[in-house]
């Protein structure tokens, strides 16, 4: 029977993030700063298949993640706690 574990990873270890594409699999990482732009189209020109639409709901929701995530990512005198992920992982 499988155990499971977690991996935590603290929100200032995230500086970068991957986004693969779901047609070729191609894989883009990006920078987590502020004023973020999603990727339009995949980075393998023979695919080329749509990723974010500007201006939709799901292109501003990534937008808006990872220009939070850099900004959590700043240390800041008035905050005394740690921002952290927790995945679960079978083991």
């Amino acid at each position: 029977m499988p155990r499971e574990k977690h991996l935590t990873i603290d929100v200032i270890n995230l500086g970068v993030l991957r986004i693969v594409c779901l047609t070729c699999q191609a894989a883009e990482t990006v920078p987590v700063i502020p004023h973020y732009r999603p990727p339009a189209r995949c980075p393998n020109h023979s695919c080329a298949a749509t990723w974010f639409v500007p201006k939709t709901p799901a292109t501003r929701a990534l937008q808006h993640f990872v220009t939070r995530l850099a900004a959590l990512r700043e240390q800041r005198p008035e905050v005394s706690a740690s921002v952290q992920f927790v995945i679960p992982v079978s083991i």
